[in-house]
């Protein structure tokens, strides 16, 4: 089951600063308003990079309600303290973009220097995770037919 808005604020991910979202389907970007710009241009991004991936990932978020969450601390420092908190055996650091799970959620995470080269970063990974997602279905459904 998702990770739900009420879980998300309960969670040590959270923070006051998230004071906008966009919600669209599978895909949930928290935000403080001041990086609205930012966070428009990787929702469009993605939309426009992995439209063919997207809309498979969108029958896992219908069958298993599973989101994608992407999270655009206002500083470095909040970021890196609310993953200390995170209570998992792995966070990965690559492109200074932290991955955890909540739930059955896989959650992105970043603070500024919001550029090219951090939206670069972002899709990159996102696209990986959606990716993978559908090749595990895929995997899981063959493997039930075979079954």
């Amino acid at each position: 089951m998702s990770a739900s808005y009420s879980s998300l604020m309960q969670s040590d991910l959270y923070h006051p600063a998230f004071n906008s979202a966009i919600f669209d389907g599978a895909i949930r970007i928290y935000f403080s308003q001041s990086f609205e710009s930012f966070a428009l241009k990787v929702y469009f991004v993605i939309n426009q990079k992995l439209h063919k991936e997207l809309s498979e990932y969108k029958k896992i978020y219908q069958s298993e309600g599973r989101l994608l969450i992407i999270l655009l601390y206002p500083e470095k420092n909040i970021l890196e303290q609310s993953f200390k908190k995170q209570k998992v055996k792995e966070v990965n650091l690559q492109g200074n973009i932290f991955q955890t799970w909540m739930d059955e959620d896989k959650v992105f995470a970043t603070s500024p220097g919001f550029d090219d080269e951090k939206l670069k970063a972002i899709v990159n990974e996102v696209e990986l995770e959606i990716r993978n997602q559908v090749e595990d279905q895929m995997a899981a459904a063959a493997e039930s037919i075979n079954s």
